[in-house]
């Protein structure tokens, strides 16, 4: 998850230049410092098609035009990413005093490429002057904090050139907040996917230690049309792995079906038109799932 430090990198950048900003420099300049500075961290390519733009009222900030973040050189889906623009608010009181304090960040229909070669590159992994270190140091991002992020009309597409395979989510509308990077994170989300709505909301307990260093305390609930799902416990992403307590009302099959793609078999009654599930879960090495103590429900 090396990609997620760096673009929060492009924030800070954004933080320290609306402070630059206020000093009247051109906006080229304050342009060509954002885009050198995140080639210099990341080894890739950002490009601004509009200028950056300092604002003083309601809050200390930074608007943007059109940017996009390039993809790897072996990537073939565009850009990595692209929006309309970005929109960064940040607390003055908070900079002058070392910490790094985003009131807001708005990306305006952002478009999100994530590729994997065959051969396991995947075009996440950044890497620059800047980009050797593991995940897990944090420690310039000790001070960091984000009071609300929005996404609007966002995109995600992801290729596995290994499979041939490409899965996309769309109609991304989404909010967050991070008061700090080691403490909790709220996230709550609606998109769609293969023309089937969903939302999903989440609290963890713990972002950079989820993100790179183990399990932490875990909350999660997602509806898919009639049905609804939550799960509640810990997890953690390297590596892969999570454990709690799982209840599933599943009361629409059809609408699961068309989240991943496939129509819904015609079951008769008492066979699973619908269905239920309770009980302690486990995943473990990212493909191996456990249930313990739990109820099925087929229907009624």
């Amino acid at each position: 998850m090396r990609w997620v430090f760096r673009l929060i990198g492009v924030i800070v950048v954004l933080a320290v230049v609306a402070v630059a900003a206020l000093f009247l420099l051109p906006a080229d300049k304050i342009a060509g410092l954002v885009t050198q500075q995140f080639e210099a961290t990341t080894g890739r390519a950002m490009t601004l098609e509009g200028d950056v733009r300092p604002t003083l009222w309601p809050e200390l900030g930074v608007n943007t035009g059109a940017f996009s973040i390039a993809n790897a050189d072996w990537g073939t889906g565009g850009p990595m990413l692209q929006a309309k623009g970005l929109s960064v608010g940040v607390n003055i009181g908070a900079l002058l005093g070392g910490d790094i304090r985003i009131n807001r960040v708005e990306a305006m229909a952002p478009e999100i490429v994530l590729e994997q070669a065959a051969d396991g590159r995947a075009n996440w992994d950044l890497g620059g002057a800047g980009g050797g270190g593991d995940a897990g140091e944090a420690g310039p991002l000790s001070g960091f904090g984000l009071d609300k992020a929005v996404i609007s009309d966002g995109r995600v597409r992801f290729i596995d050139h290994a499979s041939g395979t490409s899965t996309e989510l769309g109609q991304i509308d989404a909010t967050a907040s991070l008061p700090d990077f080691a403490g909790p994170a709220e996230i709550d989300l609606s998109a769609a996917m293969n023309g089937q709505a969903f939302s999903l909301s989440g609290q963890i307990d713990g972002l950079s230690t989820f993100l790179s260093r183990g399990a932490v305390p875990l909350k999660l609930s997602a509806r898919v049309g009639g049905s609804d799902i939550a799960f509640n416990g810990r997890g953690g992403l390297v590596p892969l792995a999570a454990g709690g307590q799982l209840t599933a009302d599943l009361s629409d099959m059809g609408g699961l079906f068309a989240l991943l793609g496939q129509a819904a078999p015609d079951l008769p009654p008492g066979l699973g038109q619908s269905a239920g599930i309770s009980g302690d879960v486990t995943l473990t090495g990212g493909d191996k799932l456990t249930l313990r103590g739990g109820t099925i429900r087929l229907d009624q």
